[in-house]
C-alpha cells in the first residue's frame, strides 16, 4: 500500500520526511543569518492526503495529525536554536477541514462522473466540471443549444440515487431498493437566482437547521463563514 501514490503521502512517515526536508533547508540556506529577512514556507500536505485515503473518522488520520504536531514542534525548536526565540515570526494556517463520508451517516456519496454523463446526455455537452460543491457549465454551449439553466436546476432537484448509479456498477445491487427513488440534492439553484434574492426573500426561508448557514442573522451574530448578501 505504501507504494501507492495517493497513500504514501498520507502517512506519518511522509510527515517526518517533510520535517527532515524543512530542517535541511534551514541548515543549507542559512535561514535567519542574512541581513535581510528570510522566508521559509512549508506545506504539510499529509493530512489532506490522509483524509482522502482514510477519511477523518479513521485512526490513520489521527496518526498523521499527531506527527504533524510533532514536526511543527521540531521546526520551532530548530528555529529557537538557530535563529533565537523572539527573532522570527512563525505563522500557521490551514486550508480546509473534512467531513465524515456521507454514506456513514445515511447520506449518498455522489458519483460526479455519472452526474456529469447524465447532465450531458439530457442537455447536450454543457458541463465543464463537477465538484463536490458546484457544477460549472460551458456558457457558449448553453447559448448555442438554447439551454435554460433553470431547467437544469429543476432536473437536479429531482435527480435520484438510482439515476446516479452507473449501469453495471459493482455493488449496485447492494443499494437498498427503497433508497433508489431518494433525491440526491436537497435543492439546486442557479447563480442568477441566488444573486437576485432580496433581503426579505432570504429572510422568508427562515434560519434553517444549520447555524453556520443562517442567512437571516445580522453579521455580528452570524457564523464566521456566513455570507451576507
Amino acid at each position: 500500500e505504501l507504494q501507492e501514490d495517493l497513500v504514501r503521502p498520507g502517512t506519518p512517515a511522509f510527515v517526518r520526511f517533510t520535517g527532515d526536508a524543512a530542517i535541511d533547508v534551514l541548515d543549507r540556506e542559512g535561514i535567519g543569518t542574512h541581513s535581510t529577512t528570510d522566508m521559509l514556507w512549508v506545506e504539510m500536505k499529509a493530512p489532506d492526503y490522509a483524509g482522502h485515503a482514510w477519511n477523518v473518522i479513521n485512526p490513520e488520520e489521527g496518526d498523521v495529525l499527531h506527527e504533524v504536531d510533532t514536526q511543527i514542534g521540531r521546526l520551532i525548536d530548530e528555529l529557537d536554536r538557530k535563529v533565537g526565540r523572539g527573532n522570527y515570526l512563525f505563522t500557521l494556517s490551514a486550508d480546509h477541514g473534512q467531513q465524515p463520508l456521507p454514506d456513514l451517516l445515511g447520506g449518498w456519496r455522489i458519483n460526479s462522473q455519472e452526474l456529469e454523463r447524465d447532465l450531458n446526455e439530457r442537455f447536450g455537452d454543457i458541463v465543464e466540471k463537477v465538484t463536490p460543491v458546484d457544477i460549472y457549465f460551458d456558457h457558449d454551449a448553453i447559448d448555442s443549444k438554447d439551454v435554460d439553466l433553470d431547467d437544469v436546476a429543476r432536473y437536479l432537484g429531482t435527480y435520484t440515487i438510482g439515476e446516479n448509479i452507473p449501469e453495471s456498477a459493482p455493488g449496485a445491487d447492494r443499494v437498498a431498493r427503497a433508497r433508489l427513488d431518494e433525491t440526491v440534492f436537497a435543492g439546486a439553484f442557479t447563480t442568477d437566482f441566488l444573486s437576485s434574492l432580496a433581503d426579505d426573500q432570504i429572510a422568508s426561508f427562515g434560519p434553517g437547521s444549520y447555524e453556520m448557514g443562517d442567512l437571516t442573522s445580522p453579521p455580528e451574530q452570524a457564523g464566521a463563514n456566513q455570507i451576507i448578501p
